[in-house]
């Protein structure tokens, strides 16, 4: 099994026929894989480049300062390896449910 590649330049063309291809590929490749690599998306590679720094930046840090951001109400945040369970009925049954139709946002600081 490979990872998907899925290319969103179809996105800047403009045109529904790019968005509709790329909503697809995003679909099976969820579906199927549970992610995928993405390309030519215009994120500058220096951008990249940081985030990369301040991630070893990050796990770097001791256990206890990083759990100072543990996950919180809205999902964000650090989560220790090791720290959650996936039940199993939901490995069987599959975690796919109704389009709530709505965006929830959420401050990305408590």
């Amino acid at each position: 099994m490979t990872i998907p590649i899925i290319d969103l330049s179809p996105l800047w063309d403009s045109t529904s026929t790019g968005l509709s291809k790329v909503a697809q590929e995003f679909t099976c490749a969820f579906q199927d894989m549970g992610f995928a690599y993405i390309i030519n998306h215009r994120v500058p590679q220096s951008i990249i480049n940081e985030v990369f720094i301040q991630h070893r930046r990050f796990h770097a840090l001791p256990l206890e300062e990083k759990n100072k951001i543990r996950l919180n109400q809205w999902h964000r945040g650090y989560l220790p390896l090791a720290s959650y369970q996936v039940k199993s009925e939901s490995k069987s049954k599959g975690i796919l449910v109704e389009d709530t139709k709505k965006i929830v946002k959420a401050p990305n600081q408590s």
